[in-house]
């Protein structure tokens, strides 16, 4: 959703870490909610739970850090090397 959506849908086409840095808080948001909700569905320790998915998706959001610049770079052609193609 955020890599399609969010990411290409930011203003600012011109600033990189911007626009990144908006579509990695989504993600990171929404698989926090999804995660957690289903961790709540299916474990009775919710303790452990949250702390596991906030790690999740610590390491989720510098993954997906690396992923937006790889579909900037060679996905997205309307963005060369974070900057717009005109």
């Amino acid at each position: 959703m955020g890599d399609l959506m969010i990411y290409r849908g930011t203003n600012g086409k011109t600033d990189y870490t911007k626009r990144n840095m908006v579509a990695v808080i989504s993600d990171m948001v929404v698989s926090f909610i999804v995660i957690w909700l289903m961790g709540q569905a299916l474990f009775t320790d919710t303790g452990k739970c949250r702390t596991g998915v906030i790690n999740f998706c610590r390491s989720h959001g510098g993954g997906e850090w690396f992923f937006h610049k790889y579909l900037s770079n060679s996905v997205f052609h309307e963005y060369r090397s974070g900057r717009a193609v005109e």
